[in-house]
């Protein structure tokens, strides 16, 4: 079996753009919803900007919104982009969201190993 690779861009960024985390509970918002399609993986990588005055939780929900899928992340203030996910295979429509425990100071970015595989016949 092999794959082609492309550069994967989360699914709920505009060209790019981050993607600002305006909720403060569960379930979040929606970062990024993997493809349906049998045979594509997606492998997103996750960066986030803390753009207020202090320290700010961040809660990923990897595929769900039990225990198991929450990953908590402290992002510093003034600290530049911060990598919170190394790429991470999802496939048949798995949504990743995010909440955090201030509105709208957090933006999340798709990081550079971020890819999508798909598999050639």
């Amino acid at each position: 079996m092999s794959y082609t690779d492309e550069l994967l861009i989360l699914s709920e960024s505009t060209n790019g753009r981050g993607i600002a985390i305006n909720v403060t509970t569960s379930p979040g918002a929606l970062i990024h919803t993997a493809s349906s399609t049998a045979g594509v993986i997606d492998y997103p990588e996750l960066l986030v900007a803390n753009n207020h005055t202090a320290l700010v939780m961040l809660y990923l929900l990897w595929g769900g919104t039990s225990a198991s899928d929450l990953i908590t992340v402290p992002i510093e203030f003034q600290d530049g982009l911060k990598r919170v996910t190394l790429p991470q295979p999802v496939f048949n429509g798995v949504a990743i969201r995010a909440y955090a425990s201030v509105a709208n100071v957090l933006n999340v970015f798709t990081g550079p190993g971020s890819t999508r595989l798909t598999e050639v016949a």
